[in-house]
C-alpha cells in the first residue's frame, strides 16, 4: 500500500512538473515583450516565426489549442472569432466564384469539362483581390486577440 502511494505521488509530481500552460508553452509573454506590435501584419509574421523557432507551427492544432485556452478570456475569444470568420469567408468566396465562373463558361460551351476547369481557375484568380483584403484584416484580428490574451493573463497572475 505504501509503495503504491509513493509511486503515485512521484508520478503525479513528475507529470505536474512537465505540464505547462499554453501561456508558458508558447512563450506569449516573451514574444509580446520583444516584438513591435504596432504593425499587426508584420507582427503576425513575426509570431509565426516565433512559433517556428520553438518548433511549433501555426496550424490547425495550434489554433484549436489557442481557441480552447481562450474560453476563459471572452474579450480575446471575441477577437479570435473575428479572425476565424474572416478565414472561413475567404474559403466561401473562393468556392463560390470558382463554381460560378466554371458553371457559366461550361454552359456557354454546352457542358465541356475543360472550359468548366478553366472557368474555375479564372474564378479562383479573380477572387484573390477580395480575399487578400479579408486575410489582411484577419491577421489584425488574431494579433488583437493575442494582445488581449496576454494582458488578461498577466492580470490573472497578479
Amino acid at each position: 500500500m505504501a509503495r503504491t502511494l509513493l509511486i503515485s505521488f512521484f508520478m503525479a509530481f513528475s507529470f505536474g512538473m512537465n505540464s505547462q500552460g499554453f501561456y508558458e508553452k508558447y512563450d506569449i509573454a516573451g514574444f509580446v515583450s520583444r516584438s513591435d506590435l504596432t504593425v499587426k501584419k508584420k507582427s503576425f509574421r513575426n509570431f509565426k516565426t516565433h512559433l517556428k523557432s520553438m518548433n511549433y507551427k501555426f496550424d490547425y492544432k495550434f489554433r484549436k489549442e489557442y481557441r480552447n485556452e481562450l474560453q476563459n478570456y471572452p474579450d480575446a475569444l471575441h477577437a479570435f472569432n473575428g479572425y476565424r470568420r474572416k478565414k472561413i469567408s475567404t474559403y466561401v468566396i473562393y468556392g463560390t466564384t470558382s463554381l460560378m465562373f466554371g458553371g457559366v463558361t461550361s454552359a456557354i460551351n454546352f457542358g465541356d469539362f475543360a472550359t468548366f476547369a478553366l472557368g474555375c481557375a479564372i474564378g479562383w484568380v479573380g477572387a484573390l483581390p477580395f480575399t487578400s483584403i479579408l486575410n489582411s484584416l484577419g491577421k489584425t484580428n488574431f494579433m488583437d486577440s493575442l494582445i488581449i490574451y496576454n494582458t488578461e493573463s498577466l492580470e490573472l497572475k497578479k
